[in-house]
């Protein structure tokens, strides 16, 4: 999945077009769970937007732009859009916060399960990515592994996890975010005979953040301010004449 939003965006890149885009109103945040099921594809996925040669495009805002969605394998395990960052405009900054369905509640293997414990069920080298990446020699802008790689049962935080991506700072062109978690999902403890099985009971919730502001260039000085240097740089050279003179 990673190789083929990687070559959608070299075909834009080489086109200088957007084929295979759909360009979605963005105002600064995209909640997934408002998308209206259409074409086939489940409700609660970017992807209804369309399929892997029909992808969302967001025009980011200056300010912080969110995104907010669900991943739940194998029904819907990865998510993936197109984020555009106008001319005059960067990208200087991404987080995610992780999770943030999950309960908090500990989970005690020696007594029934709490009521609404919920956990994830992947951890290691298992455990969900999110990586945002440009059509460049050096495609990858960051990537952010191990999404609760070390949490299970009752060492599972009380709050959800935020990860920041690694410092950077991108100018503009057209960018593609991948959320993969792939073999997760939200996990519950059940009653069997003997003892307890896990099952998944829902998707895991995220919400995306980017950071975006204006670049910084000079400021050209108006014509006013142009003619004043030059009339003072005159003053300066004639007054220097009347010394060497004197």
């Amino acid at each position: 999945m990673q190789k083929l939003f990687t070559s959608l965006l070299a075909i834009a890149a080489a086109t200088g077009s957007h084929a295979g885009t759909v360009v979605v109103p963005y105002t600064g945040s995209f909640d997934e769970a408002a998308i209206v099921a259409e074409g086939g594809f489940p409700a609660g996925d970017f992807d209804t937007l369309g399929g892997a040669e029909d992808v969302g495009l967001f025009n980011l805002v200056a300010g912080t732009n969110t995104f907010s969605g669900s991943v739940y394998s194998a029904n819907d395990p990865a998510d993936t859009f197109l984020i555009a960052i106008a001319e005059g405009m960067q990208i200087v900054g991404a987080s995610i916060a992780w999770a943030t369905n999950l309960p908090g509640i500990e989970y005690d293997f020696l007594s029934p399960s709490p009521a609404g414990f919920l956990q994830q069920n992947t951890f290691g080298a298992e455990a969900p990515y999110w990586t945002l990446e440009e059509s460049s020699i050096t495609p990858t802008v960051f990537r952010l592994d191990g999404l609760e790689a070390t949490k299970v049962g009752n060492t599972f935080d009380v709050a959800p996890s935020s990860y920041d991506a690694p410092d950077f700072m991108r100018g503009a062109g057209i960018y593609s975010s991948l959320l993969d978690a792939t073999g997760t999902c939200g996990q519950i403890y059940v009653a069997a005979d003997p003892g307890v099985n896990t099952q998944c009971a829902s998707g895991l919730s995220y919400t995306l953040s980017f950071q975006v502001e204006p670049t910084i260039s000079a400021v050209p000085l108006p014509a006013a301010g142009s003619l004043l240097v030059f009339a003072l740089a005159g003053f300066g050279a004639a007054g220097l004449r009347r010394r060497k003179a004197a």
